[in-house]
């Protein structure tokens, strides 16, 4: 991923030319682009979404739909109207690396708001706006920490 990462940088670089000195995440943030890690996120929560409203007639949506399981407690529990996902458990770390475990470990830490939107198009804006948001505030917590020069 850090290769990926370089190449966007990169290539922030030569569709915004600027001073070499301008930092590349504010370059990306100018652009509305999502650095990589959070870009992965975004496409894998919109491959659960898709697979659990079944908004595609794509035939391996039907196939991802059947790697995700609901929650459904013995109980009622506050829980309950959260819609999470199972999250398997796994013995090594390559099969957690698998859509049938990331897939719901990112749509269980996704906001309520965000899980229940009615389109697809509202839930990839609602999403890429959270991710945008939270990227560039890590990034200002990170120059606001750093130490000076």
């Amino acid at each position: 991923i850090h290769r990926l990462q370089r190449v966007q940088n990169c290539i922030a670089r030569v569709v915004q030319p600027t001073k070499s000195a301008t930092a590349s995440s504010s370059l990306l943030a100018s652009l509305h682009w999502l650095p990589i890690r959070q870009r992965v996120t975004f496409k894998l929560a919109g491959l659960v979404y898709r697979s659990l409203h079944g908004t595609s007639p794509l035939l391996s949506y039907s196939y991802l739909s059947s790697l995700l399981h609901t929650c459904t407690p013995t109980r009622p529990l506050r829980s309950s109207s959260a819609h999470l996902l199972v999250e398997p458990r796994l013995r090594n770390t390559l099969a957690s690396r698998g859509f049938r475990s990331i897939g719901p470990r990112i749509w269980n830490s996704l906001p309520n708001d965000i899980k229940s939107a009615p389109s697809f198009s509202s839930f990839r804006s609602k999403l890429k706006t959270r991710l945008f948001v939270s990227t560039n505030l890590s990034i200002a917590g990170h120059l606001v920490n750093s130490p000076r020069l």
